[in-house]
């Protein structure tokens, strides 16, 4: 397959007092000269010359020896402007811009890395426990963004109180059970997506374990239910035997609680935090009966926010971009002030 050389399509370039500098954010780009020499390094590169002539192209185009022209190539490359690409491969066209930021999280040198790191969201498998305001917005990000396979679990039905920010669900869908009403919408949104459903709530370990040896293929777990207290031990407890990726996400009051993310190989939920279990069992009858009066203060931009951070840290894990900055530990996000630690 014949491979070409080309500037990244997500790269911007501002000229100011002889220098043009690329522009990555507000404050981070690269510095070039400016006037006629990058006059001269765009005409060589726009026309998107093949990677075997590449060198000498530019060698001609700057009026430089072939040396000096491997420099400068290599330099370019280093700082991540241009890129090869395959010419007569065809690309994900539906998923073109999220390629560019998986670049920009993670450069790379061909194109090619870009599509294989989309591959593998294609592939992927991602249970997603509770549909709520968190989770069907996890759901509905990881679908738009191309993940080939999610399961969704949750008893409860659609009432009209949920449809201020459960966005996936219309009025239509009220006293429809909430996993075949968001299987609809995404599938509204993402066709390709392999939506499996499963109406049932986690009411002990056991349960849980029957509920993922079902679905064998998961590989991520998004908790976005927060009952029972005891459901992030029972769901971290499990994941050295079935093999999975968890990671939390809800809120307190105006206080976002995104992660941590556990694996197989890393330490397990208890061991990073104490679990409020104990204590909630041991509350009085009195304290249990007014607790379960009581009820989420939430809507739909405050939830985006929160699962939103939770999706992009499932994806760049399954794709191997980025940092991942929630494993094994949580992000606070206050929404009074959009302050944030880690914790």
């Amino acid at each position: 397959m014949a491979q070409r050389v080309r500037f990244k399509r997500h790269i911007r370039f501002l000229e100011a007092e002889g220098k043009v500098r690329s522009l990555s954010t507000i404050n981070e780009g690269v510095d070039l000269p400016g006037g006629e020499p990058f006059a001269r390094m765009i005409d060589a590169i726009t026309p998107m010359p093949p990677k075997e002539h590449f060198i000498a192209v530019l060698s001609r185009a700057m009026g430089v020896t072939q040396d000096m022209a491997k420099l400068l190539s290599a330099r370019l490359f280093e700082t991540g402007l241009i890129e090869y690409f395959d010419d007569e491969r065809k690309e994900h066209s539906r998923f073109d811009r999220q390629l560019h930021l998986f670049d920009v999280l993670s450069p790379v040198k061909d194109h090619q890395e870009n599509i294989e790191r989309q591959d593998r969201l294609n592939r992927a498998q991602v249970l997603v426990l509770g549909l709520g305001g968190v989770g069907h917005q996890v759901a509905l990000s990881l679908a738009a963004s191309g993940v080939g396979s999610l399961v969704l679990v949750d008893d409860d039905v659609v009432e009209e109180s949920n449809l201020h920010r459960q966005v996936l669900f219309t009025h239509a869908d009220v006293r429809r059970p909430k996993v075949d009403a968001a299987r609809e919408g995404l599938l509204r949104i993402a066709p390709a997506c392999h939506v499996q459903v499963c109406r049932a709530m986690v009411g002990s370990q056991e349960q849980w374990r029957s509920i993922i040896a079902t679905f064998p293929g998961t590989r991520y777990v998004m908790i976005s239910a927060d009952r029972p207290v005891q459901l992030v031990s029972w769901i971290s407890t499990a994941r050295a035997e079935f093999h999975y990726h968890a990671i939390k996400c809800g809120y307190m009051g105006v206080q976002g609680i995104i992660g941590p993310m556990v694996g197989p190989d890393t330490s397990g939920y208890d061991e990073l935090f104490e679990s409020w279990g104990p204590l909630v069992d041991a509350q009085t009858s009195a304290v249990k009966r007014i607790n379960e009066m009581a009820v989420a203060p939430t809507m739909a931009a405050s939830n985006a926010i929160m699962a939103n951070i939770a999706a992009l840290e499932l994806i760049k894990h399954i794709t191997g971009v980025g940092g991942l900055r929630l494993m094994g530990c949580r992000l606070l996000l206050d929404l009074r002030d959009y302050s944030t630690c880690f914790g």
